[in-house]
């Protein structure tokens, strides 16, 4: 949202989520970002060209404020068991569909870092190994994090991948996308101003039931920036939320101004501190150093 304001909009709307839209595009990533942003304008003149796209849902979110689910609530709460992987969650690893990068947490140390896959169920025919490292917010240390990078997949194929060790280790899944053509279909899911309410998890669940093959996320994630000193924790709670969804098919995340999480008087003169360490790190694959927030901005 373009005001920090928490106004009747923000309260009612922004934190519950906007009416979930399931765009239909074709397929036309290629070897460069201008693809991407080709694919990007599709998305927003969707409903200009009916032969391409279209909205295939027609669901709208009530405007009734909702609570935040409690961080005991089993939709966000951790799982039992020492060092128990979570907050899991893939993207895309490369711009042709062949790359998954998978990512968690391991609350209570590093562990090995290898994520296991292969094309059948519990038959693992390969491992990578990634890195973990974490991060401190004010009063607030953040698990380890692991990325760990899977390439040279088959395009439209489904993988089996597990984490973890034990009695611990979670399996999960996910399906490539088609090879890029001019005519190839490929559905998304567009949602932006998730939280993490009791509406949030409709609104999740909602998704979840639609045939949206991966989601576009247009900004403003936990809503952690609402709590008192940015409580971080609940940016675990969001992961935990959205894992039924993120772990299976890619999560495409922008930021919004809820994920600047500038606090001068309580951390440093620095924005966008958990999305830079947990989320652009990860989609950009680079690394970046974090920038003073002036009055002019802030910049990467």
């Amino acid at each position: 949202m373009g005001c920090a304001r928490r106004d009747a909009w923000n309260l009612h709307a922004a934190r519950i989520g906007y009416p979930l839209r399931l765009i239909q595009a074709r397929w036309m990533m290629g070897s460069s970002s201008r693809s991407i942003a080709c694919l990007c304008v599709i998305l927003i003149l969707s409903n200009t060209s009916p032969s391409y796209a279209g909205i295939t849902s027609r669901y709208v979110r009530k405007l009734a404020a909702s609570e935040d689910l409690p961080e005991d609530n089993p939709h966000v709460k951790a799982p039992e068991g020492y060092n128990a992987p979570q907050q899991v969650h893939i993207h895309q690893g490369d711009y042709e569909g062949t790359a998954v990068i998978v990512s968690w947490v391991t609350q209570d140390e590093p562990g090995d870092g290898k994520v296991l896959y292969g094309q059948a169920q519990e038959n693992y025919t390969t491992f990578v190994i990634g890195e973990a490292y974490s991060y401190s917010f004010y009063n607030y240390t953040s698990g380890f994090i692991h990325h760990a990078k899977i390439s040279g997949l088959q395009f439209d194929t489904k993988y089996f991948y597990t984490i973890g060790s034990g009695n611990v280790s979670r399996e999960f899944w996910f399906i490539t996308p088609p090879e890029s053509k001019l005519d190839t279909p490929y559905t998304f899911g567009v949602i932006g101003d998730l939280g993490q309410t009791f509406d949030s998890l409709s609104t999740l669940e909602h998704y979840m039931n639609s045939s949206g093959q991966s989601v576009l996320f247009v900004g403003d994630l936990s809503y952690a920036d609402t709590y008192p000193v940015h409580n971080n924790i609940r940016w675990d709670t969001w992961s935990r939320l959205v894992e039924p969804s993120a772990a299976f098919q890619p999560w495409i995340l922008t930021a919004g101004n809820h994920e600047l999480d500038f606090l001068p008087e309580f951390v440093s003169n620095l924005a966008l501190h958990h999305y830079l360490h947990v989320v652009y790190l990860l989609q950009c694959e680079k690394k970046v150093m974090l920038v003073p927030l002036g009055t002019s901005g802030f910049t990467i």
